[in-house]
Order: C-alpha cells, then structure tokens, then sequence
C-alpha cells in the first residue's frame, strides 16, 4: 500500500520539476515586468505544490520505517491488564443502565414557499 502511494507521490513530485525550472529561467529573460511576474508566480505555486509532496513523501517514509500499517503489541507490566479488564467490565455494567434521552416534541413550522 505505501509503496504505491510512494511511487504516485514521487512521480507527481518529478512531474513538478521541469515546469518549476522553466518558470525560473523565465524569470532570468530580458522579459517584461508582468511576463516576470507570471512567471514567479506560477514558479511559486508549483514550489507549494512540490513541497507538500515532499512532505507527504516524507511522512509515508517514516509510516513506512515505523512498520505501517502493523502495531506490535504493547506490553504491560504485570496488574496493568488486569486493571483494564476489570475497569471495562465495569464500565460495560454500567454501559446497561444508560438510556439517551429522546426529544419529547420537535414542533418544526414550515414558512411560506418561495418563488425562484
């Protein structure tokens, strides 16, 4: 599963690379000030965009390093489970004498249509 997000991600991150240069070698150009300014501009919106990328690469890789998506099981030092058993069965007792309470009316009043 992460290694395909990854692939995705890394070539939607490639993808940005040559558009980001070509904004900037715009931005080089005897060009004039609105040509320049487009330029940095949309050099910037792309740079956003890869940069999230990278930070979404780089998250999946600590997922990744982190054994995504298994979680070993916690040990507990001894009594801990115990407690939590004992504290769940209790809680589940009082889970059965719990009853939501219900809206007695809701007394709605349509308005007046409307013509569109």
């Amino acid at each position: 599963m992460i290694a395909e997000m990854l692939a995705e991600l890394r070539a939607a991150r490639a993808a940005l690379n040559d558009p980001i240069e070509g904004f900037r070698d715009v931005t080089r150009l005897d060009v004039k000030a609105p040509t320049a300014e487009w330029a940095r501009t949309n050099q910037a919106l792309f740079q956003k965009r890869a940069d999230v990328l990278d930070a979404a690469l780089n998250a999946l890789r600590t997922l990744e390093g982190d054994g995504y998506p298994d979680l070993a099981p916690i040990p507990a030092p001894a009594g801990v489970a115990e407690d939590v058993a004992e504290q769940f069965r209790t809680l589940t007792a009082a889970r059965g004498f719990l009853t939501p309470e219900r809206a007695a009316a809701l007394n709605l009043t349509a308005g007046q249509p409307q013509q569109k």
